[in-house]
């Protein structure tokens, strides 16, 4: 297989089976994920199609900016 390589294809999906809803908070429009084939779960933020570190996520939820770097703090800032 010269030059080929594989993706492995995540799979998000609504968590909770299918049942997560999504909301605002602090001027965000999140969703809470999961991930069909590792487990893992996450929040999306709609407004950017981006999943959200577990840092971005605790700053965006709680409005807790200190407790997240300063380079998440400016992106964040730069969407509200």
């Amino acid at each position: 297989m010269s030059g080929a390589t594989t993706t492995k294809r995540e799979n998000w999906v609504p968590a909770n089976g299918g049942t997560e809803e999504p909301f605002a908070v602090r001027g965000f429009r999140i969703q809470y994920l999961w991930e069909t084939r590792s487990g893992r779960h996450a929040y999306i933020d709609l407004s950017r199609d981006v999943i959200l570190s577990d840092e971005e996520a605790l700053g965006v939820l709680t409005g807790s900016w200190e407790s997240t770097n300063f380079a998440v703090q400016q992106e964040l800032a730069a969407v509200r």
